[in-house]
């Protein structure tokens, strides 16, 4: 593969032209699936669909990309394990002679950055959301949204405390 960043996805590529070439004509895929596949490890199906929702909506994940989800989401899963192996018995274990490093570190380490690498496949990270071009939504002040609806609820319930309906309409 040549150096440099990945390639747009196609649903983003469809509404505009690339470097002077023309936009790809559509194919017709399927838009991949929210829900998790039997067989994946129940951390795997609990990180699908945290994410697979996400990606159909954006228009990155089809279904012929399924097994590359799962791949990612299993990786995630065997990352999780390992960090969960290093919590409960440290990063180092005391034999007769001498501290050895704990094999999670190493099953860790490489499970990390080939998470890193597939992830990035998908946006699934700052950098790789930047190159691939998604459409950025803005965030929810749900401060602003709590004060306006009790804002709102307490001036309707001040008003018809002060202004009661009369009993003939």
């Amino acid at each position: 593969m040549a150096p440099g960043p990945y390639p747009k996805p196609r649903a983003l590529r469809l509404a505009g032209s690339t470097r002077g070439k023309p936009a790809p004509k559509t194919t017709g895929l399927t838009p991949g699936s929210a829900e998790p596949p039997e067989h994946l490890t129940d951390c795997a199906k609990e990180f699908w669909r945290r994410v697979a929702p996400a990606l159909v909506q954006s228009g990155v994940f089809m279904a012929i990309d399924e097994p590359a989800l799962e791949a990612t989401a299993e990786t995630y899963s065997v990352m999780r394990a390992a960090a969960d192996a290093l919590r409960e018995n440290g990063i180092t274990y005391a034999t007769a002679e001498l501290r050895k490093s704990n094999p999670a570190n190493a099953i860790f380490s490489q499970a990390a950055s080939l998470y890193l690498q597939l992830a990035g496949h998908f946006g699934l990270t700052s950098l790789s959301r930047q190159r691939l071009d998604l459409p950025v939504t803005p965030a929810r002040d749900m401060l602003a949204e709590f004060l306006n609806r009790n804002t709102i609820n307490n001036y309707l319930t001040e008003t018809a405390s002060k202004n009661p309906t009369p009993k003939g309409s």
